[in-house]
């Protein structure tokens, strides 16, 4: 039997054991806190490095501390390591299932893992469990795993939501609300919403409304029976000349009213067939050179076939043409063209074109010509551009071997659509003329036609003001054919309106 004194030797020793170890725990939780408030700040800090170190060494200073579980776990899910992420969340779910935030977090796991439908159930259930303030993350994300899931009416009501209550995501809930609309067949609703997103909204997303709006006002034209287009320009010409069918020029210089007016009735004959009706009317007015005044009317017949990815077009076209009022030309014109899609993005074009022309000042110019043609266009979606290029090759048979020719003609066009509803526009097109026989000689053609505008639209009204300047070189291989052998310029300002 131990004696008093050994008895309280023994109890001073435990009792120093255990302080020691309960020092020791404390000091752990201790610096398990520190470590997660320092955690916290760097990942609030975007400094995830740093956040990671920290919550790392809080979470073994105490792994079954839940909020040291949820906030790993939340880091993991910012670094898209959603294998990571998972772990933690559940294991801090299982410690404490109604912790601020986690059951969010769950949720937009689910949804970083695509899986849209039961994050879609995962945020309504937030949504619903908190009726004050309805959690706008969490009404968000329900609207967009609903569009995800193409529920898109449902979609719509949880967007709205987010919307009204968060005005930082109002431009991004009213893109989505848009194409939901879109998709469920309301476009007066989707406009109203692309709209919004467009004056309220910063780049990328306003120019993906503008891009929208634009499509919608497309379709909108693309469905309507009727469709117009008038084209008002003033320009400045420093070599006055006709350039169609045959070269005619004045080698001066003079200023010039341009008219250009054209309209269209389509309906559809049976479903995939649609005919169309339309007519074209140009007219120039010269201030001083008032013999160079040409007019032109052009009568359109059209019928359209539609077979799967192919479009199928026939043309009709006869036209007439004065010179100072006074008859010049008649041309009928025949057209066949197909185009379809190749790839996304990318389409193809191929044309025929059939011409019978009458010319009216010499009849050694009558005849007909054939033209084959094809075109590639190709959209670059994410810099907003379009390239456009081709060639063509005309055959042009007249009554006289001194009028007749073959014509290659190269193009390269870019439309670049720039910020606030500006446009520009470049085309470049190379012509290489071969005529048969010039008085026992060779005779060789060569143009080159240089385009350029900067146009600005209102998006809202179809009007669009534009600057323009064109240029054209011309030599050919015989020097006594002075008329042959220019050059051109004509800058100026037009007005457009589409309807």
């Amino acid at each position: 039997m131990l004696s008093c004194p050994m008895k309280q030797w023994i109890c001073t020793i435990c009792f120093m054991f255990s302080s020691l170890f309960v020092s020791f725990g404390y000091s752990q939780n201790q610096l398990g806190e520190v470590s997660f408030d320092l955690g916290v700040f760097a990942f609030e800090d975007k400094d995830y490095e740093s956040a990671q170190k920290n919550l790392l060494d809080a979470y073994h200073a105490n792994p079954e501390n839940p909020f040291f579980c949820h906030f790993l776990g939340k880091l993991y899910l910012t670094l898209e390591q959603l294998d990571r992420a998972e772990n933690y969340l559940k294991k801090a779910y299982e410690i404490n299932p109604v912790l601020h935030e986690l059951e969010y977090d769950l949720a937009y796991l689910t949804f970083k893992r695509k899986n849209y439908q039961n994050a879609a159930r995962q945020f309504i259930k937030i949504v619903e469990n908190d009726p004050f303030t309805q959690n706008v993350p969490a009404c968000y994300y329900a609207g967009i795993s609903l569009f995800q899931c193409k529920k898109y009416q449902k979609a719509v009501d949880y967007l709205m939501r987010a919307s009204r209550r968060s005005p930082s995501m109002q431009a991004n809930c009213m893109f989505y609300c848009g194409i939901c609309y879109y998709q469920i067949n309301r476009p007066v609703d989707a406009a109203r919403c692309f709209e919004t997103v467009f004056m309220s909204a910063t780049d990328p997303l306003k120019s993906y409304a503008k891009n929208w709006l634009v499509a919608l006002r497309k379709k909108k034209l693309d469905k309507k029976k009727f469709d117009a287009f008038i084209k008002l320009s003033v320009n400045y010409d420093n070599n006055v000349m006709i350039v169609t069918p045959d070269l005619i020029t004045g080698d001066e210089a003079d200023q010039v009213l341009q008219c250009y007016l054209s309209g269209k009735y389509t309906w559809q004959w049976i479903p995939k067939h649609q005919i169309g009706l339309g007519m074209r009317h140009y007219q120039t007015f010269h201030q001083d050179l008032s013999e160079f005044d040409l007019t032109g009317s052009v009568i359109d017949l059209s019928y359209s076939y539609k077979l799967h990815e192919f479009t199928y077009k026939l043309n009709y076209s006869p036209s007439a043409y004065w010179l100072e009022r006074y008859r010049y030309m008649f041309r009928h014109r025949m057209k066949a063209s197909v185009y379809w899609p190749v790839i996304q993005d990318l389409t193809n074009f191929i044309t025929y074109k059939y011409d019978i022309i009458e010319n009216f000042n010499n009849e050694l110019r009558d005849g007909n010509t054939h033209e084959f043609s094809m075109d590639l266009c190709y959209h670059i979606r994410k810099y907003h551009m379009k390239i456009l290029a081709g060639f063509s090759a005309q055959n042009n048979q007249r009554k006289n071997l001194l009028y007749q020719y073959f014509e290659m003609t190269y193009r390269l066009e870019f439309i670049y659509k720039l910020m606030y509803n500006w446009k520009w526009q470049t085309s470049l097109n190379l012509h290489q003329r071969r005529y048969e026989i010039w008085e026992e000689m060779k005779r060789k053609d060569n143009r080159i036609d240089l385009s350029c505008s900067l146009s600005y639209s209102f998006l809202q009204d179809g009007l669009e003001i534009a600057i323009e300047y064109d240029y054209s070189k011309n030599n050919t291989t015989l020097d006594q054919l002075d008329p042959y052998d220019y050059r051109r310029n004509v800058f100026g300002i037009s007005l457009k309106y589409y309807y």
